[in-house]
């Protein structure tokens, strides 16, 4: 009788068909003086010169009042992201004052959320715990009162002789 091939064998014999996809790596970067990157630094350059006549054409057909409304939305632009970077760089030295106080890395300030310093200090005692000398107790886990049978505030007693009549042998 000829030996019949197990699935082992099979399966070292079997070649799969589709090999599997090797992870995508990063496209290699071309140097500087390789004839696409000219090709494409001088397409960029002629898009800008072609986007600054388009800008160009689109301004002499505006009137003065337009173009000073433009103007004005853009220099609106500018200030309220320029508030909005004073407003984070302030919240950003609220959350170091508070960083301090409690002794927190910058990873833990980070996760601190809030405008103003109390509410960073709130955030801080949720996420963190009261700090030090706040006068706040700590909570503590409750010792257990372990007995045994249904009520647990009774003691039970336990008849050995009546558990060892019960065994069958």
């Amino acid at each position: 009788m000829a030996e019949e091939p197990t699935i082992e064998a099979a399966a070292e014999t079997e070649q799969p068909s589709d090999p599997e996809p090797e992870a995508e790596t990063a496209p290699a970067r071309l140097p500087d003086d390789h004839p696409l990157v000219k090709a494409y630094q001088a397409t960029k350059d002629e898009l800008a010169k072609a986007k600054a006549r388009v800008k160009e054409f689109e301004d002499a057909s505006k009137t003065e009042t337009e173009k000073l409304a433009e103007k004005i939305a853009e220099l609106q632009k500018a200030l309220a992201d320029k508030e909005k970077a004073l407003e984070e760089a302030q919240i950003d030295k609220l959350r170091a004052v508070v960083a301090a106080e409690r002794g927190l890395t910058e990873k833990q300030a980070a996760r601190l959320r809030g405008a103003t310093l109390e509410e960073l200090q709130a955030d801080a005692d949720e996420l963190f715990g009261p700090k030090a000398g706040d006068g706040a107790k700590v909570p503590r886990q409750p010792t257990p009162d372990l007995k045994g049978g249904s009520d647990p505030t009774t003691d039970v007693e336990v008849d050995v002789k009546k558990i060892f009549d019960s065994i069958k042998l």
